[in-house]
């Protein structure tokens, strides 16, 4: 286990999955105290679908970032020649730290 957290890309995936677990800790610790308030005054039971609408994203935006890179690495290699470098998978790495990040801002 040690050695394999060596590796670059399997170190950069255990870094983004702590640093989404723990803002999703806060954002779920975070947005009841908001929404049972005014101006929303969600009663306690409609909490739980607050987070549907991460499921709608999860079925969206998972198959289009996995597909969407492959087209896009695919593209890009077509462009060098038919030469692949593991560079351009960088580009699909930093999208969903970038929303992320951005969506925790504007949560915040």
């Amino acid at each position: 286990m040690l050695q394999s957290s060596c590796v670059p890309a399997i170190l950069w995936i255990l870094l983004l999955n702590g640093a989404w677990l723990g803002i999703h800790i806060f954002d779920a610790g975070t947005f009841p105290g908001i929404l049972l308030a005014l101006p929303y005054l969600l009663s306690f039971q409609d909490l739980g679908s607050v987070q549907a609408g991460q499921i709608v994203v999860c079925l969206i935006f998972l198959p289009l970032l996995g597909y969407g890179s492959d087209l896009i690495i695919r593209l890009m290699s077509a462009r060098n020649n038919s030469r692949y470098k593991p560079e351009y998978r960088l580009i699909m790495l930093g999208i969903p730290p970038a929303v992320g990040l951005a969506c925790a801002i504007i949560y915040g």
